[in-house]
């Protein structure tokens, strides 16, 4: 069975790894346009060059934004995740688990001298025994689906973090790159198609499979009817209420 700490570790990881690609990125390819915008590449690569490398560079930096937005989007969406993912065991924890262990105990006599009742105060007590305990098993189950649902959406969230943390450390990667060998102007122009290149195959790969996340998410989301529905069954709770140990 996965813990709390098996969702929460990854998931925290992916944020953080995310924070630091984009940091980097926007830093490495601030660097790169510092260094465009010098007097001495202008008068090295001559008008053409130039232009064609800024260019490459202004398709570079509209890729790198598009991954820095999905990374604002997600990073303010974090503690909602954390929040799923502990409501998913919670459910379990303070709701499931108490209840099952009531269960068992509403089937055990309170008293010995209850083994005793007869006629109509021993049907009474079974009655009253058995829609308690239906109630009790009922909840339980319910605690179990809710729990569940929300781990699936939680997991998908998980998902979906970890490829774009992969997809941010990639792009970050190839951006550094380019800034290293801008430090070699000749090989700027080169260089920078390259990174153009490079990077719009990761963002469409990636993008892509982003789609799939969301996807999956969006399926597990879609069961929203099969939630209120198990939420609008009354079957064990008559009138929509607790079944009374005792006449009213």
């Amino acid at each position: 069975m996965t813990t709390r700490e098996e969702l929460l570790n990854p998931l925290n990881e992916a944020f953080d790894k995310v924070k630091r690609a984009v940091e980097e990125m926007t830093t490495k390819f601030d660097e790169v346009t510092d260094k465009l915008s010098s007097p001495e590449v202008a008068l090295v690569l001559g008008p053409v060059p130039l232009y064609l490398t800024r260019n490459d560079v202004e398709d570079l930096g509209e890729l790198v934004q598009k991954v820095i937005d999905l990374a604002d989007y997600a990073v303010q969406h974090h503690l909602p995740v954390v929040s799923l993912i502990n409501q998913s065991f919670n459910w379990l924890e303070n709701v499931k688990a108490p209840m099952s262990e009531m269960s068992s105990r509403t089937s055990v006599w309170r008293d010995q001298d209850f083994e005793y009742w007869r006629e109509a105060a021993g049907f009474a007590y079974r009655t009253k025994a058995t829609a308690q305990q239906g109630a009790i098993d009922d909840i339980a189950a319910k605690a179990e689906f809710i729990s569940k649902w929300l781990f699936e959406i939680a997991q998908a969230n998980v998902n979906y973090m970890v490829e774009l943390a992969g997809i941010a450390a990639e792009v970050a990667g190839k951006v550094a790159q380019l800034a290293v060998k801008a430090g070699t102007i000749v090989l700027l122009p080169l260089a920078a198609a390259d990174a153009a290149d490079i990077v719009g195959n990761l963002v469409d790969k990636g993008l892509k499979n982003l789609v799939k996340e969301a996807d999956r998410f969006m399926a597990t989301l879609g069961k929203i009817r099969e939630v209120e529905s198990q939420l609008a069954d009354y079957t064990k709770f008559p009138g929509g209420k607790w079944p009374e140990a005792v006449a009213g």
